[in-house]
């Protein structure tokens, strides 16, 4: 797995600034918001037909549905689920 950091650790850095600019507010907002990605989380897109023929694809972790206008995740590289954040494995 690629570079994992601590959400922690950033929110550590950013208690320990005496200032609290509105930018430094703005970034632990912003890491608060992002999604959790740990190394069990590994999950697989799963191909689904819809009703019209078209081709979609649901995350096995969070059952997310993505439709894409064309290719599989992996050819438009979605290597990680953009909803929950699970690495996705090869196809």
């Amino acid at each position: 797995m690629g570079d994992l950091i601590s959400r922690q650790a950033v929110f550590d850095i950013l208690n320990r600034s005496a200032w609290k600019t509105p930018e430094e507010l703005e970034l632990f907002e912003l890491v608060k918001k992002l999604p959790s990605v740990t190394e069990d989380r590994k999950g697989k897109w799963i191909e689904e037909t819809m009703i019209d023929g078209e081709v979609a694809y649901r995350c096995s972790k969070c059952n997310e549905l993505f439709i894409l206008i064309e290719g599989t995740p992996t050819d438009n590289m979605y290597y990680y689920c953009p909803h929950c954040g699970a690495e996705m494995e090869n196809e």
